[in-house]
């Protein structure tokens, strides 16, 4: 009977998936899954199932607890147990022990007999077993936020349950619960192996219900939780969502070695995602693609950033505002698990706070490191100097370069010659030189402040591309120490130069095994990822105190936190955090796995950037990005495509240096375009690329 229902179970599990619930059901509506507080009468009992509807754990497969169990048996009892051969014995016994019942799920007690009486293995490592696992239960265990808010909800208004087939004691599930803030009455926690009854066979249902009128079950189990409840007269709000996304499924399919890292790697993303209420389609979609893309990602940065500063015999580690926020959060985990010696901090620059200090002598230095692009005006020029517009000095050479009006917009050829008579005009020059050494004094003491000066070798991290930061503050601090740059180290995620004299640059992309990320990267929609919760570095200022502190734009970034920007990073850390919860149970150093993580980065990183769903393209493609160094204007970083012709052949002789379609083609086409569609189009970004080029050429 038992084994005969655990094949059925798989059958109709798989006839459910493929053929649609609503098939089985013909003399009900179509069953999808819907919000259970819209259909319960409120006169009834309202149950949950626990395991992936309430908790949940941070590894693909529930089995792979017991391999995460055989890494904490080596560790304790060495070469007396293998953890690959240990899974195998847990697996086997379960399984045997589960044929031998009838009606009632196996107790743990059941299957740890079925092992002892097959395997040969002491008492004493079998008794630590059974105790590891349940431990490791009850510590790695993840609430489903938003199923946990739910029951709650319910809780307050009448009768609730939660009904579980499961070998855990009534006592364990309940700590394992509680642990996750689900909190249920006294005789509401029916357990199979302890009730004698079971969810798969129907059984349960009744037992649960006892004298209530009503009954709605929730639960994620296409068989036990919506087949069999609906048999047994249960109204029925299938959960869905806790089952792994297309991000997750292709994590869990990517073969990286070692499994357990591969499985901590898929189950985290899940966890991560599951572990935040998100209210709207927008915030879900972030939820899923911070846990299944960004953070695999930028955890391979971060790992190969400390694998890298420690290859550097790097003493301080200096994360660079804006990029660096989220990466150093995810580096001090690391750091503070692993106890890797080396100093983390944060440091407030950008390119408009270092760039003037690091101009020693305008005569003789190189303005291009600016930015200054064709569009500009003089007084949004003079604002990067810090020099007043109204000045006498500035007035004439505006009159001799025939300026109309200082916020008059200036042409290719009108900028390169006022930067030539900038260079020229000795007045002009000793306004910016004086400008820039009050502030570079300024950008000094606040360095020395957060110990970038001090003794050791210093390195510093961005996302990249051009490695100007790192130049200016090689500049910059070669005034007070002239061999500065020779313990100066930088890691970026990619570079497209790197400038020299300012000691050395590493990036992740030159790697041979991130050669598959290389043909996905899109310059701001990295930048989105590491998106700050706060303005950009406008200067520093020093305070009466005589501190130094840095001035920025704005205190948070409003257009960012509108987007969702404090989802993304608390599902970030909730991803990392689980990951290395997996981890630091097994003898896996995370530093010695970087080419397993960057693989999962890979695999997720096609899919999103090169194939995004409508949705992955709609949530990340709507983030608000400034591409200018001021930051004043934002734009979509992939809006829709537009679909007018007159716009496309527009773009297509633009000489405005902006991208053909958007930074993100892929998502920008998804967006506009219907599914049927958009293959297509993107298909023919190449020829839309091609004739831009013959356009632009002419």
């Amino acid at each position: 009977m038992n084994a005969t229902n655990l094949v059925l179970e798989r059958v109709i599990n798989q006839r459910f998936v493929s053929a649609g619930i609503h098939r089985l059901f013909s003399a009900k509506p179509p069953l999808e899954e819907v919000d259970a507080r819209r259909i319960w009468t409120g006169n009834g009992l309202v149950s949950f199932d626990a395991f992936d509807t309430l908790i949940t754990r941070p590894l693909q497969r529930p089995s792979d607890m017991f391999l995460l169990t055989g890494y904490r048996l080596q560790r304790e009892f060495g070469s007396l147990i293998d953890p690959s051969e240990w899974l195998k014995i847990r697996q086997a016994a379960e399984f045997r022990a589960r044929k031998a019942g009838v009606e009632r799920e196996v107790t743990l007690d059941d299957i740890y007999a079925a092992i002892a009486a097959s395997s040969g293995l002491s008492h004493d490592l079998l008794e630590a077993a059974q105790a590891i696992e349940v431990e490791l239960e009850k510590r790695l265990m993840r609430p489903i936020a938003g199923m946990v808010e739910t029951l709650n909800r319910f809780a307050s208004l009448g009768r609730t349950a939660i009904i579980s087939d499961i070998y855990f004691s009534h006592r364990d599930l309940e700590t394992m619960l509680s642990s996750c803030g689900v909190y249920i009455s006294e005789g509401e926690l029916f357990v199979s192996c302890e009730r004698g009854r079971a969810k798969r066979t129907g059984s349960l249902f009744p037992l649960a219900k006892g004298s209530s009128k009503s009954h709605l079950h929730v639960g994620d189990s296409v068989f036990s939780d919506v087949f069999q409840a609906w048999r047994a007269g249960a109204r029925v709000a299938p959960f869905f969502r806790g089952a792994p996304s297309r991000l997750e499924r292709e994590l869990g399919k990517g073969a990286i070695e070692p499994h357990l890292l591969g499985s901590a790697l898929s189950g985290s993303a899940r966890t991560a995602r599951l572990r935040f209420t998100a209210i709207t389609s927008h915030d879900q979609s972030i939820a899923e693609i911070s846990a299944g893309f960004m953070g695999p990602l930028l955890l391979a940065f971060v790992v190969w950033i400390l694998k890298q500063a420690q290859s550097r015999k790097v003493d301080k580690l200096f994360f660079l505002a804006r990029d660096g926020q989220i990466l150093m959060s995810i580096a001090e985990k690391i750091v503070a698990l692993y106890g890797i010696p080396i100093e983390l901090h944060y440091l407030h620059v950008s390119r408009q706070s270092l760039h003037l200090p690091a101009l020693v002598n305008v005569s003789d230095g190189d303005l291009s490191h600016f930015g200054f692009t064709p569009g500009s005006s003089l007084s949004d020029i003079l604002e990067k100097f810090d020099v007043d517009i109204g000045h006498p000095a500035i007035a004439r050479l505006q009159q001799r370069l025939h300026i109309s009006s200082p916020d008059a917009p200036l042409s290719a050829s009108d900028l390169q010659q006022l930067m030539q008579h900038m260079q020229a005009d000795d007045e002009v020059v000793n306004l910016i030189n004086a400008t820039a050494s009050s502030a570079r004094q300024l950008l000094l003491d606040y360095l020395e402040q957060k110990g970038f000066l001090a003794d050791g070798n210093v390195g510093v991290v961005d996302i990249g591309w051009r490695g100007n930061l790192q130049r200016s503050l090689a500049m910059v601090a070669s005034t007070r120490e002239a061999g500065f740059s020779r313990r100066l180290s930088g890691f970026y995620f990619g570079l497209h130069r790197r400038p020299e004299n300012c000691g050395s640059l590493d990036d992740y992309l030159s790697e041979p095994f991130a050669a598959p990320l290389r043909p996905f990267v899109r310059g701001p929609i990295f930048e989105a990822l590491c998106a700050a919760d706060h303005g950009t570095t406008t200067g520093y200022k020093r305070g009466d105190d005589g501190i130094v502190y840095a001035e920025l734009l704005t205190q948070d970034n409003p257009q960012a936190m509108a987007w969702g920007l404090r989802l993304q990073h608390n599902v970030i850390n909730a991803y990392v955090d689980d990951v290395l919860a997996v981890l630091s149970e097994t003898d896996i150093d995370i530093l010695d796995s970087l080419q397993g993580i960057t693989q999962g980065a890979a695999i997720v990183t096609r899919l999103v950037i090169g194939s995004p769903t409508r949705s992955e393209a709609s949530a990340l493609g709507s983030f608000p990005h400034a591409s200018d160094q001021l930051h004043r204007v934002f734009e979509e970083v992939a809006p829709p495509l537009p679909l007018s012709a007159r716009k496309w052949m527009s773009r297509l002789g633009a000489k405005d240096g902006k991208p053909l379609i958007s930074e993100w083609p892929e998502a920008s086409v998804v967006r506009a375009v219907p599914a049927l569609g958009a293959g297509l189009m993107l298909g023919s970004l190449g020829v839309a690329r091609w004739l831009r080029t013959r356009a632009m050429a002419r």
